[in-house]
């Protein structure tokens, strides 16, 4: 069966189902339209062998936390030489992948798709960056006595505050249209505070973006840094994806140095 054949059958009727009708093939490169302009694509790679989707530009490990996908997909994440890519090794192969694929659609991002509709969250104002920076300490300490944190040191006890943090700002977010300076202060305030007395990094400036940051020992490796009141006002407008979400960017700074894997 030809390569063609195998996404035609494959994927054609079934995004045709659900209104994304294919508009453009450029050799390996398929691309579906519905009529909103919301766009799935199909790259599928003769040079690694492989075949990666992108949903609105996002892939998928930018809309899912990688544990949350089906091991076998998962498990191609975490290999760095696949470089996104599902690889396969034959026709029958990467009509499994793609039905996967088309499965995980349906059932997890369809329903998700108006965030995906959404423009990519704004930096915080400089207004607010400047409040943050003058006021860390009595934001943070007013963030915890209000909502019950505290402060802990090892990463298992963070990662656990973060989701508590998450569950917080949904639950804020249900009951609150408009995005609440204050909120965003002090919580930005309290995440920034507690990975600076975990990990040792500081308060910085960077081209005017207020961060946290620790220099790696590493010459090589990529200094580890947050934007605390990016990642809280991305993640109170972008909840449904992963790449936006408070734990992803804690994730990052854990991989920069060196502590972790990021998709561990």
């Amino acid at each position: 069966m030809s390569l063609n054949n195998v996404l035609v059958i494959a994927a054609d009727k079934t995004l045709e189902s659900i209104g994304f009708i294919k508009t453009k093939k450029f050799r390996n490169y398929y691309v579906y339209i519905n009529k909103d302009g919301n766009r799935i694509e199909f790259d599928v790679s003769s040079h690694f062998k492989g075949v990666r989707v992108f949903y609105n530009a996002y892939t998928l490990n930018d809309i899912f936390n990688i544990s949350d996908l089906p091991s076998n997909l998962a498990n191609f994440y975490r290999n760095p030489v696949n470089m996104g890519f599902f690889p396969y090794n034959d026709d029958k192969e990467l009509a499994i992948i793609i039905t996967q694929l088309l499965k995980l659609t349906i059932e997890r991002i369809i329903p998700i798709y108006n965030a995906l509709e959404r423009p990519r969250p704004d930096l915080p104002s400089k207004e607010l960056r400047k409040k943050l920076s003058e006021n860390v300490v009595l934001f943070a300490e007013k963030f915890m006595q209000e909502y019950n944190f505290s402060y802990v040191n090892d990463v298992p006890s963070i990662k656990k505050v973060i989701l508590d943090l998450q569950r917080l700002l949904d639950q804020k977010r249900s009951d609150c249209s408009d995005e609440p300076e204050e909120l965003f202060l002090c919580a930005a305030a309290y995440y920034g505070e507690l990975i600076n007395k975990a990990h040792g990094s500081c308060w910085t400036w960077n081209e005017d973006i207020l961060l946290i940051s620790k220099k790696s020992n590493i010459i090589i490796i990529e200094n580890a840094s947050i934007s605390p009141l990016g990642a809280i006002k991305d993640y109170w407008i972008m909840p449904e994806l992963y790449f936006y979400s408070i734990m992803e960017s804690y994730k990052k700074f854990l991989h920069h140095l060196l502590i972790e894997k990021y998709y561990d």
